[in-house]
């Protein structure tokens, strides 16, 4: 980690040379507030881009998940560090309509906040969008559930993506990043 070094008003004073190690420390300081070095000063959430709605993939599962489980299971979850809205789409279909159902989720300090749905899965694959407000610590999650009785009634869900109008997604827990896996 970089070390962060305290610049003085003295250094930077009218008519004062430039020396090689405050230009080091003009290097080293931004590097230093970023990586969280000990006495650095700490970027504030407030800092990080404001998401808006758009189509640009930010976040995305694309393989096919699928459940016969009567209680919903997240086919793709994100965990905020920012706050705005954000496009959410996926595609979904189930076996049986009345017994197949999908809905996007989101939750504050561990309770669900909204729900946009439950809707019943057609038969065939047809994308949903939904625009969804968030704030830091906010998770919101596309799930889907089936059905075991009277028989195996199986939702399917797949192209689960995260979208904004180009800002960058800054995960609060391990998420996946289109391009990146952040821990």
């Amino acid at each position: 980690m970089t070390t962060y070094t305290t610049i003085t008003d003295t250094e930077t004073g009218h008519k004062k040379p430039v020396t090689v190690s405050l230009l080091r420390r003009l290097r080293d300081n931004p590097i230093a507030i970023a990586e969280g070095a000990s006495g650095a000063p700490r970027i504030l959430i407030g800092a990080l881009e404001r998401l808006a709605v758009g189509s640009v993939i930010r976040s995305r599962v694309d393989a096919e998940q699928t459940t016969t489980s009567v209680s919903y299971i997240a086919a793709h979850s994100f965990a905020f560090a920012q706050q705005g809205s954000i496009t959410v789409s996926y595609d979904i279909k189930g076996v049986n309509t009345s017994n197949t159902q999908h809905r996007i989720t989101r939750t504050r300090n561990g309770s669900t906040a909204a729900v946009y749905g439950p809707l019943n899965a057609t038969t065939t694959y047809v994308t949903h969008s939904v625009d969804v407000s968030v704030l830091p610590g906010d998770v919101v999650s596309v799930e889907i559930h089936g059905d075991t009785t009277p028989t195996s009634y199986t939702c399917y869900a797949r192209n689960v993506r995260f979208k904004t109008d180009g800002a960058n997604l800054f995960p609060g827990v391990a998420a996946i990043v289109e391009g990146n896996v952040f821990l």
